[in-house]
């Protein structure tokens, strides 16, 4: 997923850092998503297999 550059007048520092900073939140969020992905690959992996039966009830 490839961030865009918005295409504004950055005529203040201010609305600079504002882009700046939805553009770090944005690519903050979305290495968390692939932290819980991971996250609940590794414990389908290496659940054994009674302790995944009761979590599917």
């Amino acid at each position: 997923m490839q961030i865009t550059e918005r295409v504004l007048p950055e005529t203040t520092p201010a609305v600079k850092f504002v882009l700046d900073l939805d553009k770090a939140m944005l690519k903050a969020h979305l290495r968390m998503l692939e932290a819980k992905k991971r996250e609940a690959n590794y414990w389908r992996k290496n659940l054994p297999k009674k302790k995944r039966k009761l979590k599917r009830w």
